[in-house]
């Protein structure tokens, strides 16, 4: 379904430092959160191309800051949000050259906010944060 808390196609899942749940509602084109007893919060996002829209949101991870970082497979990039869904940056676009994605469909970040996206059936990509290069693995 489309309402809150219903999904079409979930794909990724995360839990943040304040025990909220975050998924990737794929076919919704959102983020949904809930709390940690299963109640709905917010969504975030909508279909589109512009920031805080998806095409096909279908990965997520949660830094140490507590900002959500969500592949948008359809739009060739990963957004950046804070902890309340505020959009804070986009990275990456279409193509083959560092940066850039086809596919990207699945992020994580490490203990130091670093991010690492996977590009499906290309690459693995590395940001050192979200103001430095990024590069291929």
């Amino acid at each position: 379904g489309s309402g809150n808390g219903q999904f079409k196609e979930p794909y990724g899942v995360a839990v943040d430092l304040n025990n909220r749940i975050i998924v990737c509602d794929t076919n919704n084109n959102r983020i949904q959160i809930f709390d940690d007893q299963g109640n709905h919060l917010r969504s975030i996002g909508s279909l589109g191309k512009a920031d805080g829209q998806f095409r096909s949101v279908c990965g997520v991870a949660v830094d140490q800051l507590n900002r959500i970082i969500a592949c948008d497979m359809g739009n060739n990039r990963i957004q950046i949000f804070d902890d309340q869904g505020n959009h804070l940056r986009s990275i990456g676009s279409l193509g083959k050259a560092d940066g850039q994605f086809r596919s990207v469909c699945g992020v994580a970040v490490d203990q130091l906010n670093r991010i690492i996206a996977c590009d499906m059936g290309r690459t693995l990509w590395s940001c050192s944060g979200p103001q430095q290069p990024h590069h291929r693995l």
